[in-house]
């Protein structure tokens, strides 16, 4: 999740179980079995808002603004915008930096997507943004995950050990109950019986074979009261609590700071005990003998914080409601039936789905006097082209479509992604499809990279891929990595010369694997581009690598390349193949390899740098003495 997606998601999840505690309370004379599925299909809507919010094809707008401006729908990227140029100048003697810049990136460009003028994205007026979280918060969000998902974790070691340490009954005595109890509940599949002294309480496990665990205890018990408990421990398999149980604890793990979503789970469990509770007396339990058997059972059971995932059958924190529901008289005892689990789930998905769709206003749902009025009219006009724009990308003249895209482009507008994106990728025109995939280059909107990555891999046209993969480089996120690593063997040499300064560009060490190989091809002009995007990345794990190259390539110009990027790595492991380079056959190639070693500022290097101060070339011993 992005920082917006993870606010507009935790607003929206606590809105809806707001919604869904309501409804809950007006149902407390239902079955205890539909407010369970209540809550179980609620909770499964909470962790599907994100994606909801992010893939339903429209939008109900909302929260229009108080001074009229225009509003933002779709989620902005974070970045900020910056320069694109890639200038790496050489120190002077003073320590300054040269007037002479040397730049490894400087590539001829398709002649579409020139990278010398920063392209900036248009955002919307701050006002109407979310606010952006910083970074401190996003570690502590996911760090509770990773605190909730490690008591997860032990949760399932727990039961896992519990089950591996206990001793199966197979005895036929405890096999008659077994058979006694799934008859009753009308259960066909077989069931696992176990016992334990390290089980605190009697539980149910496993996802599609229950094992039902009991404690020592149990080989004291009546017939009457293990019969009672099988029947509730195999009635939560029946009615499949563990999934639920399951769904309940990974949303506690992702909302984990929001308290609304753990009094749920509560809810959850609740509500499942007492379902639970309703088909042990429905299959023949008087509710007061089963109320002596649960107050025993409970006054001797131990701690079952462990037993998250799993299903045990009576806790202290929930246990006065349960007997008071198990002997109020005339309470509605019975299960779900088929209409009621449709209606269910739809009564919840309805309300769920209008409330992912809820987001700003788009901006042809905003009256654009009322924008004009508020003072911002150069916004205001643009908002409006925007919007004309977008109900022409789909005309049927493929100039009139073409032209529209490049605008959409050059307006740089984020509401314009979704358009351009159908367009890349349903557009029987490549022509359009090469425009569409220069303008979400220039909006740079990571949620552009699935579809810019599919036209990279896909497209027949090369000139649509080639377009593409200059796109990827412009967004400059690390999620474009993975598609254009996919793509570094193209059989085009432009689309693999653009892949390789897009992956330079992205800047991202996940892009190391991938140019690595390239640095060992035999075209000299890619080589030495994989050689500059390496250096740009800045990782030890290139060192190797470019150290090779520095050696042992043929061409000067890449062996150059080499030595710069060393210098930008800046790790001691290089001395050795840039203390050789000293002493290589082309003067470029020496200079750099003196900047790099000054640059790394190893100790090592000072004898080698000292024998250069007798070189004949003047620029070489400057360099030294700045290095030294």
């Amino acid at each position: 999740m992005s920082m917006t997606l993870l606010l507009d998601a935790a607003i929206k999840g606590a809105l809806y179980l707001a919604l869904l505690y309501a409804v809950s309370g007006a149902m407390r004379r239902a079955p205890a079995a539909v407010r369970h599925l209540l809550w179980s299909v609620g909770l499964v809507g909470v962790l599907l808002l994100p994606a909801l919010s992010v893939g339903l094809p429209w939008r109900i707008g909302i929260l229009p603004t108080a001074d009229g401006d225009v509003s933002q729908v779709e989620e902005i990227s974070s970045k900020p915008a910056v320069a694109d140029s890639e200038s790496h100048p050489l120190p002077a003697a003073d320590g300054t930096d040269s007037a002479k810049s040397v730049k490894p990136g400087d590539v001829p460009s398709n002649g579409k997507m020139e990278r010398s003028q920063p392209s900036i994205a248009a955002a919307p007026p701050a006002a109407f943004q979310y606010p952006k979280l910083p970074k401190l918060i996003a570690t502590l969000w996911i760090a509770g995950i990773l605190v909730v998902a490690g008591r997860l974790a032990l949760g399932v070691l727990a039961t896992w050990y519990i089950e591996r340490r206990g001793e199966e009954l197979t005895g036929r005595h405890w096999q008659s109950l077994l058979g006694q109890a799934r008859r009753r509940l009308q259960l066909e599949t077989s069931v696992r019986l176990l016992i334990s002294r390290r089980a605190p309480v009697p539980f149910v496990t496993g996802l599609f074979r229950p094992i039902v665990v009991l404690p020592e205890l149990a080989n004291e018990w009546s017939d009457e009261r293990r019969l009672a408990v099988l029947l509730h421990e195999l009635a939560h398999f029946r009615r499949g609590d563990v999934v639920a149980q399951i769904i309940s604890q990974l949303a506690c793990a992702v909302y984990w700071f929001n308290p609304l979503v753990w009094l749920a789970a509560r809810r959850l469990r609740a509500e499942s005990e007492r379902a639970c509770d309703d088909l042990v007396i429905q299959s023949g339990t008087k509710p007061s003998e089963y109320v002596e058997h649960l107050i025993d059972i409970v006054r001797v059971a131990g701690r079952s914080w462990a037993l998250a995932v799993a299903q045990p059958m009576a806790r202290r924190s929930e246990f006065e409601g349960r007997l008071l529901a198990i002997l109020e008289p005339g309470i509605k005892r019975h299960g779900l039936t088929r209409a009621a689990v449709v209606g269910i789930v739809l009564a919840v998905a309805i309300t769920a789905v209008p409330l992912a769709a809820m987001g700003p206003e788009l901006p042809s749902q905003v009256d654009a006097t009322t924008a004009l009025r508020s003072g911002d009219e150069e916004d205001a006009q643009r908002q409006v082209r925007v919007a004309a724009l977008l109900t022409a990308v789909d005309d049927v003249d493929i100039e009139v479509r073409r032209s529209v895209i490049e605008s959409l482009g050059s307006l740089q507008d984020t509401t314009a992604v979704l358009a351009l994106m159908r367009a890349l990728r349903q557009d029987p025109d490549a022509e359009v499809r090469e425009a569409a995939a220069h303008a979400l280059g220039e909006i740079e909107d990571p949620r552009a990279i699935p579809a810019l990555g599919d036209a990279l891999m896909s497209d027949e046209m090369s000139s649509v891929r080639l377009v593409a993969a200059h796109a990827l480089g412009h967004i400059e996120d690390p999620r474009s990595v993975a598609p254009l690593a996919a793509a570094i063997n193209d059989p085009d040499r432009e689309i693999r010369l653009a892949v390789i300064r897009a992956l330079g560009d992205v800047d991202s060490a996940a892009a190391i694997d991938a140019l690595i190989p390239a640095t060992r091809d035999s075209d000299d002009e890619i080589r030495e581009t994989a050689v500059w995007a390496l250096g740009e990345i800045e990782d030890i794990r290139a060192v190797q690598a470019l150290s090779a190259v520095l050696t042992s390539d043929s061409e000067a110009a890449v062996r150059e390349k080499a030595a710069w990027g060393l210098g930008e790595i800046q790790h001691a492991s290089a001395v050795d193949a840039l203390a050789q380079a000293l002493g290589d056959s082309d003067i470029a190639v020496r200079r750099m390899a003196v900047w790099a070693l000054g640059n790394i500022e190893d100790a090592r290097a000072v004898d080698p740098l000292i024998g250069v101060l007798q070189d004949p070339d003047v620029e070489m011993r400057r360099r030294a003495i700045h290095a030294l």
